[in-house]
């Protein structure tokens, strides 16, 4: 199993399916905030495998496929909670700039967000009263994601190939 979309996407994917009697519970509309990142454009299923199999291994593929993976998992999410109150968002909060002391924010100013500016579209996904549900959203702006996050055929694939791993990996029948 590849460490990356395990950790990344599996296990969040499980807390979310054991916290959704208590999502559907809290009122007024709890909300799911998936991080994701503007990589998962990067992304592709097209090759039918959720996992990036053993000797072929990239970090930056296995990071963006999980990204792809977030977004869908929104989208999932959203059909989901259609008829309850839950709100299901995935987001990019932006690169942000590293604390290291060598690194001149002037430098890297146009490529990087402060801590406070990338908590910006995380804060409009907690409060905002107008969300998309399944929406992606970068710098508090609904966008398109990915055009295979949008293809039935690869989300349905995607939602099946996601269950089957992790009920093999919880001994579910």
């Amino acid at each position: 199993m590849e460490l990356t979309m395990a950790i990344g996407h599996l296990a969040h994917y499980v807390l979310t399916d054991q916290l959704t009697p208590l999502l559907i519970k809290t009122k007024p509309g709890a909300r799911v905030i998936i991080i994701s990142s503007a990589e998962h454009y990067e992304g592709s299923f097209a090759d039918g495998s959720l996992f990036v199999e053993r000797g072929e291994f990239n970090s930056i593929k296995a990071f963006s496929k999980t990204k792809l993976a977030n977004v869908m998992h929104g989208i999932i999410l959203a059909k989901k909670f259609k008829n309850t109150s839950v709100i299901p968002v995935s987001l990019h909060p932006g690169y942000v700039l590293p604390q290291v002391g060598f690194m001149v924010p002037t430098l890297f100013g146009a490529f990087f967000k402060t801590r406070w500016e990338a908590a910006q579209t995380v804060m409009q996904a907690a409060m905002a009263k107008d969300l998309q549900p399944g929406g992606y959203y970068d710098d508090c702006k609904l966008l398109q994601p990915n055009a295979e996050a949008l293809n039935e055929t690869i989300v349905n694939t995607f939602q099946k190939e996601t269950t089957t791993v992790i009920n093999k990996i919880l001994k579910k029948k």
